[in-house]
């Protein structure tokens, strides 16, 4: 599909965006979304003169839904695909589901890996003590089947905060933060705007 028709179907949801598009070089790209059997994730990275910019979509190959918006865009979109998650696609749709939310952006992170930690001075103890501090209180998703639905833990990072959230999440994708608890304050990361 060639550009001009990417973002003749992007003007029908969104016109600023897509004028954006027009206007700077643009390049997109589609990968599958694992839980999902109709719709796929459509990347598009525009470069500005100063910066690059990123708008994210649910494309289905005639539809669009703009992600990196409100839980509601997301639910639209597990509707039209009749959403009923199993325990092993939970952890993916977590991620998903808070990678494609505006703000307060919290990012999913279960290995310390994922963090986006800034580099330190290679000398500078206490910051290498808070990373290790930091790192050793990241886990892994833990689902939780609680009767047709799911339980799930998991830690974040929201700007310079490691969190942990207890989160109910139904088999049709709806998720309930029933608790998000500072777990350490300023935490060396870099703190990423979206």
């Amino acid at each position: 599909m060639a550009n001009e028709e990417i973002i003749e179907r992007i003007a029908e949801v969104n016109p600023v965006w897509a004028e954006t598009m027009r206007e700077h070089p643009t390049v997109f790209h589609w990968r599958p979304i694992p839980f999902y059997r109709k719709f796929q994730l459509l990347s598009a990275t525009v470069n500005l003169r100063r910066r690059t910019a990123g708008y994210r979509y649910a494309d289905d190959g005639s539809r669009l839904f703009i992600l990196r918006a409100t839980p509601e865009h997301i639910y639209q979109v597990n509707q039209l695909e009749g959403l009923q998650l199993d325990p092993s696609q939970v952890p993916d749709y977590v991620r998903f589901f808070f990678d494609n939310l505006t703000g307060p952006r919290i990012a999913i992170v279960e290995r310390p890996e994922e963090a986006p930690w800034f580099e330190p001075p290679d000398d500078d103890p206490e910051i290498r003590a808070r990373r290790a501090d930091t790192a050793s209180r990241i886990h892994p998703i833990r689902v939780t089947p609680e009767g047709d639905d799911y339980r799930v833990e998991a830690t974040g990072v929201a700007g310079s905060e490691l969190v942990e959230l207890d989160l109910g999440v139904k088999r049709d994708g709806h998720i309930d933060i029933r608790s998000q608890r500072t777990v350490l304050e300023d935490i060396p990361v870099v703190e990423e705007w979206f």
